[in-house]
């Protein structure tokens, strides 16, 4: 590995370490799955952003268990640009069938904090058609 490569991860590794929150920070709503026609499960649904942190990306563990708590595949979910307060869906399609009872739980698996937005209070910007 050399000297660039290293200072990266270095600096993306400091980046995640710095953000810690708790399960009740995010919370998961409308959670759902099928199979559909090319035999992929497709799992959707909404997370919710408790937290009171801006993130500029937010990752996501969505573990599924059996109906006998027997951990069956984890997932990993990015959700770009989350603020606080705001509800963002997700749509993922994995190339497996699982069981029809499925449990799940989503775990906040770190984030790059969206510290210059938070810091030069930088308000999204708005496109509008001019025409």
């Amino acid at each position: 590995m050399n000297k660039t490569t290293t200072t990266f991860v270095v600096l993306v590794f400091l980046a995640l370490s710095q953000t810690i929150a708790v399960a009740a920070d995010f919370e998961t709503e409308n959670f759902s799955f099928w199979e559909n026609k090319y035999g992929q499960t497709i799992f959707i649904g909404e997370i919710i952003n408790n937290s009171g942190k801006a993130y500029t990306l937010a990752i996501f563990q969505l573990a599924l268990f059996d109906n006998n708590d027997k951990l069956l595949d984890v997932h990993q979910i990015g959700i770009s640009d989350f603020f606080p307060g705001q509800r963002r869906a997700f749509k993922i399609a994995v190339s497996r069938i699982y069981p029809d009872k499925l449990k799940y739980r989503l775990d906040f698996d770190g984030g790059i904090p969206y510290i210059e937005a938070q810091e030069k209070k930088i308000k999204p910007i708005v496109y509008k058609d001019e025409r």
